[in-house]
This record gives C-alpha cells, sequence and structure tokens, in this order.
C-alpha cells in the first residue's frame, strides 16, 4: 500500500497578509554588485501562534525560495513611491551560525511587468507598516529629541 505525503512549505500555520505575483527581485550581498532581477511572487506572511511576520519570495517557474526575511527591529524597511521599490536591508550570517560571521544583505522588491504599481503600492505600505518593524524606530526618534517623536527612514 502506497501512502500519499502532503507536501509541507512552512507556511500551514501561517496567514497570508497580503501576496503579490509578477514581482522582481534584485538582491545585493556585501560589496557585490546587485544581481539581475528575478521575477516571482512574494508574501507577507504572519504566523497564527507567534504572531511573528515574515516576508517569503520564490521565484518563478519552479518556486523556489530566494528571499525568507523575518521582519524584525533589525530589518530596516523602506519604500521609495518615485521608484517604486521596496527595500529591505539586514545582515544575514554567512556559512555557518557557530561562526558568528555576517554580511549586509539589500533585497530590492519591484514590481515586474504584469504587476500593477497600484496594487505593489498598497503591498509595500502593508509591508512598512507592520509593528515588527516599527519597534525600534520609534524609540530611536524619540531618543534623538525629533520634534514630532518620528523620523523618515531612508536606505
Amino acid at each position: 500500500m502506497l501512502i500519499e505525503q502532503a507536501d509541507v512549505t512552512g507556511e500551514e500555520d501561517e496567514d497570508v497578509q497580503c501576496e503579490l505575483k509578477g514581482v522582481k527581485l534584485f538582491v545585493k550581498r556585501g560589496s557585490n554588485d546587485y544581481s539581475s532581477g528575478i521575477l516571482g511572487q512574494v508574501k507577507y506572511l504572519l504566523d497564527k501562534r507567534t504572531l511573528v511576520q515574515r516576508l517569503l519570495f520564490r521565484r518563478e517557474p519552479l518556486w523556489k525560495i530566494s528571499m525568507n526575511t523575518r521582519l524584525q527591529p533589525t530589518v530596516r524597511c523602506t519604500f521609495d513611491p518615485q521608484e517604486c521599490i521596496l527595500r529591505l536591508l539586514l545582515a544575514e550570517s554567512l556559512g555557518s551560525k557557530a561562526s558568528g560571521a555576517t554580511e549586509i544583505v539589500v533585497y530590492a522588491l519591484k514590481p515586474g511587468r504584469f504587476c500593477s504599481r497600484k496594487d505593489f503600492q498598497k503591498f509595500a505600505e502593508s509591508v512598512i507598516g507592520s509593528s515588527s518593524l516599527k519597534t525600534t524606530e520609534m524609540l530611536r526618534a524619540s531618543d534623538e529629541g525629533s520634534s514630532n517623536g518620528e523620523r523618515e527612514i531612508q536606505s
């Protein structure tokens, strides 16, 4: 008797907050140049139990994961409405976690040919609005003594 095993993707305990197809991903690791654009699908996910938020990008047509980033205070996230680019800046570990070595990585997402700018902007604004990203930015802005308690994040 053959027992069929269901595919497990890691998304079973997560709710999709937003998702877009036809998005291009550009990656810059360390001092290297940006990679050429990878076309695929991006999902903004929320874990039902832990409430951890993450962005997951799968490239087409293989659906292989090209970006899996947990949204947390150490991730800098900006949206440029003129260029319609969502950027995430973070430190990723190199090789084994035991070594502790990291490199700065920039993920830049922008709408591809078949993804509307308006839909992409809505997606980007929902990601930027993540409470997981704002925690340290609001604290740092108030520590710096800004007049309104907020500051614009630049990349």
